[in-house]
């Protein structure tokens, strides 16, 4: 027999009366229990508020405060406990975990608690609750609920699509400890139906960026440039430039390299080889001298091999990295400046042009075979080795009390407080140039001296970092509700980095100055 649509829809709500409503045994079986061995209610779902007015995201009420609307958290809590009055959870992340469970929210009393907590979509928590006598009261005056984190953020919210309230607590992020930290108490991403109502914000102080390094020292390698062969030493010898037949040249000397010591592939460029020396021999008489009749012109004086002794180039600076960091759900990144480039390996010098002999050469010391020979040039001076930039300052860190992500948060008689900004490291100049290497040494005549080398090319300087910002609120997307009630004060940022400047070899680089960071009670980004 089948049944009316009436008599269906009677049985059916006759049926979910029983469910919600029950009897009192059966709801303090799923709501919880003073029963210390009854199991948590994992299962259990959100029971009507009881009064019409009443939301989840809204204050809280005095009339709330039992095990059907809430699970409940104290300072001397106990672990693995189903969070009722009798058993209160020992964390405020474990009443947030419960209250996921069962569709509750968490009161939490007075006291301090050392940790991190993630909300959850729709679980308000309200603090500061009186817990005397374990009555659980709300509103004393000075019962507060602290949280001191371990670390930063504080509290994380994300993914907050419902109504969910953050009431009645203090949060402290800790000071950062590490180069360039930052410390934020409240990161917020897509997380725009949280509301903040009396409660205080507080981040601690961020850290300071590593200055940057100058490269690596490159130290010149002992030069090898040698004198010129001289005239004595050439009767004949194979290191003299020889010219055919029994006639040899004083040979010039090579010109000096550099292989800069200290990093590969620096090598500067060598000198240039100094100039052969001429050939002279008597005719008829020893007072008439005329260049030897075989291969006249090769018997000349030779000029010594040209270089430009130029410096190396210098390499372009990097700069300073004057702009506020990014922010992201993994908390701010400091702006960190560039670094510059290496200089380039400077240029050899020229070798010295060889030289005939006097005309007026004594005769009786002529050597065997009557040629006088004249003396070859000096090898030039190989270049100096460059600078290599160094590494750039790292920004300051943040000190910002609420970073928001898409999430226009509603503040409502809050308080925001941010600390100080980290300052940003110093930028560097590079390690220092060398000067170019001497010519060998100058054997006879002033004119088959050698030219010196010309220095290194300076490194390009390399940036500071950003100073770090103080930042009540930080937002990117819609604005964030604040409402006349809510308070923010701000610390110092970090401080104007002025400009620095050193001269090497002549050449002055300067590291320009960098601004003071940002220290704002609402900015957006």
């Amino acid at each position: 027999m089948s049944s009316s649509p009436s008599s269906a829809r009677f049985a059916f709500a006759t049926l979910l009366a029983t469910i919600v409503f029950g009897s009192a045994t059966s709801a303090c079986g799923i709501f919880g229990s003073d029963d210390p061995a009854a199991p948590p209610a994992e299962d259990a779902q959100m029971p009507s508020r009881g009064t019409p007015n009443m939301d989840v995201g809204g204050p809280a009420d005095p009339s709330e405060l039992t095990d059907q609307f809430g699970v409940f958290v104290a300072p001397n809590g106990q672990p693995h406990t189903d969070g009722n009055h009798a058993r209160p959870a020992a964390s405020i992340q474990d009443g947030i975990d419960l209250a996921k469970r069962v569709g509750k929210r968490v009161y939490v009393c007075a006291g301090t608690f050392h940790e991190q907590i993630t909300l959850a979509d729709s679980i308000s928590i309200i603090g500061g609750l009186d817990c005397t006598n374990n009555e659980w009261n709300i509103g004393k005056p000075g019962a507060r609920t602290r949280i001191e984190a371990p670390k930063s953020p504080a509290v994380t919210a994300t993914n907050i699509t419902s109504p969910t309230r953050l009431e009645g607590l203090d949060v402290v992020a800790p000071d950062a400890t590490t180069p360039s930290g930052s410390s934020i108490a409240l990161i917020a991403d897509h997380a725009g139906t949280l509301t903040i109502a009396k409660s205080k914000l507080t981040a601690g102080n961020a850290m300071a960026g590593v200055d940057g390094g100058d490269g690596i020292q490159l130290k010149a390698s002992p030069w090898d440039s040698q004198p010129a062969t001289t005239a004595a030493a050439c009767a004949p010898n194979t290191t003299c430039t020889h010219i055919g037949f029994y006639y040899y040249k004083s040979a010039g000397a090579h010109g000096g390299t550099n292989t800069c010591i200290g990093a590969p592939s620096h090598a500067a460029e060598p000198g240039g080889d100094g100039g052969s020396g001429g050939l002279w021999q008597p005719v008829n008489d020893v007072s008439a001298y005329h260049f030897h009749p075989y291969q006249a012109d090769a018997n000349k004086a030779d000029p010594g091999v040209t270089r430009t002794a130029a410096p190396g180039a210098d390499g372009t600076p990097g700069t300073n990295a004057n702009e506020i960091g990014t922010i992201s759900r993994d908390g701010y990144v400091p702006a960190s400046g560039t670094a510059g480039a290496d200089g380039a390996p400077g240029f050899g010098g020229s070798g010295g042009a060889g030289r005939t002999p006097e005309p007026d050469y004594d005769p009786n010391t002529a050597p065997v075979s009557g040629v006088w020979r004249g003396f070859g040039g000096a090898g030039g001076g190989p270049g100096g080795c460059p600078g290599l930039g160094g590494t750039p300052g790292k920004g300051g860190g943040a000190s910002i009390a609420a970073l928001l992500l898409e999430s226009p948060v509603a503040f409502e008689a809050a308080e925001i407080v941010s600390r100080s900004g980290g300052s940003g490291g110093l930028g560097a100049f590079g390690s220092a140039p060398t000067d170019g290497g001497p010519p060998g040494p100058n054997v006879y005549f002033p004119l088959t001296g050698g030219q010196y080398g010309g220095r290194g090319g300076a490194a390009g300087v390399s940036g500071n970092g950003a100073n770090g910002p103080s930042l009540g609120i930080a937002y990117a997307g819609t604005k964030p509700n604040v409402n006349a009630d809510t308070k923010v004060t701000v610390g110092t940022a970090g401080a104007a980095i002025p400009a620095r400047s050193r001269t090497t070899l002549g050449v002055t680089k300067t590291i320009p100055a960098t601004s003071a960071g940002i220290a704002k009670d609402i900015l957006g980004l």
